[in-house]
């Protein structure tokens, strides 16, 4: 598909007004139709999501007032350090519909109880998961606000920052599943950045932990053996994403262009960012077979695309699917449309695939996740 790329642009930022929910200035629908009951619970994510939207698109909205006043609306989630989860960024009503027990969750929380006695198994249990899903959603306000230079209510402190205290958490992770391991990463790579910390101390730990999940031979981040190659992409995006929080060069650049060019291009607006954020990372720091990296993210262009919807004037996260699940909660029930998460996901990885060009068509920023 062909489209303008102002009209593309005008596009994505009527969609994204259209999601906006009623007699609100900062809150945002996931979807025009198709929404579970729950997905009106949530707020502050997809408030991040259209805030990050309007910042990659210049939008002629984000004055310093209005700016300002956004700010205050994400601090506004923001806990003291009395809080169950201290100083992090809450969101009521999604630890409401996230905490909701049902028979079929509490008979697989058993079951996972009961796998783990045998020390064969490791399963997480749903309040660990809780638990990470809040520090992921304190990540993405925290990285929001980083990227517009909004400050902070609190500088949050709730995470391991010692040697042995990081050494312990991620190596208590999955790293066969680097995806999920990396995002933890990529996490505690933002946290280390706020201000009134001892950052460098805790910087150094993440760099010298994550050597010890590097593959020489290909360049990417795991342990164990791992055959797919869409974990392998999306877990090195994650730590990608954490190196460049720490100010730490990706490693081996050229082996990660060699792997990612072999890799069958898909649909899921997560898997398209992921490559292409990957692949123009390596080529800030590497020339290397740039030509056929080039080649590669027209064809990904073309792919990503296929998932705009021109009807409603966003994409879609998969082709032919909307968005279903966020953090454990289902938010969707995964009608053709398009929503904010995959319309914010492909806008970036089309404004990253623009960086690569000599000629500046998109005048789009890119962010720092």
């Amino acid at each position: 598909m062909i489209i303008d790329q102002k009209k593309l642009e005008d596009s994505i930022l009527s969609y994204l007004n259209n999601l906006k929910k009623s007699n609100t200035k900062y809150e945002y629908h996931l979807s025009l139709k198709g929404l579970t009951s729950a997905s009106d619970n949530l707020n502050l994510g997809f408030s991040c999501f259209a805030l990050k939207l309007k910042y990659m698109l210049n939008s002629k909205e984000l004055k310093p007032e209005y700016l300002k006043s956004w700010s205050d609306y994400i601090n506004s989630f923001q806990v003291g350090k009395d809080h169950k989860f201290p100083f992090s960024y809450f969101d009521h009503g999604y630890y409401q519909e996230v905490n909701k027990k049902n028979p079929k969750l509490l008979l697989k929380e058993g079951i996972k109880k009961t796998l783990n006695i045998s020390n064969k198994y490791n399963y997480e249990s749903h309040n660990v998961k809780i638990k990470s899903f809040i520090r992921a959603e304190t990540k993405q306000a925290i990285a929001s606000l980083n990227e517009l230079n909004l400050p902070v209510k609190y500088t949050f402190v709730d995470f391991p920052s010692s040697e042995v205290e990081i050494n312990q958490y991620l190596n208590s992770l999955d790293w066969s599943k680097p995806w999920n391991a990396g995002a933890q990463f990529a996490s505690l790579s933002v946290f280390s950045c706020q201000e009134n910390l001892d950052n460098k101390e805790i910087k150094d730990n993440l760099r010298s932990f994550i050597l010890s999940k590097l593959n020489k031979e290909n360049g990417l981040y795991y342990s164990g053996i791992q055959n797919s190659q869409h974990e392998l992409i999306n877990g090195c995006m994650k730590v990608i994403t954490g190196l460049e929080w720490l100010g730490q060069e990706i490693h081996y650049p050229k082996k990660i262009i060699d792997f990612c060019l072999k890799f069958k291009i898909t649909k899921e607006a997560c898997d398209l960012l992921d490559l292409v954020y990957v692949l123009t990372k390596c080529l800030e720091v590497t020339n290397y077979r740039m030509l056929e990296v080039n080649n590669y993210l027209n064809l990904v262009e073309a792919k990503i695309m296929e998932n705009f919807k021109p009807e409603e004037g966003g994409f879609s996260y998969s082709k032919n699917n909307s968005q279903t699940m966020y953090y454990g909660v289902k938010i969707s029930n995964g009608l053709n449309k398009a929503d904010l998460h995959g319309t914010l996901l492909l806008t970036w990885a089309l404004s990253l695939i623009n960086t690569t060009r000599e000629t500046n068509v998109r005048n789009w920023k890119t962010l720092k996740p």
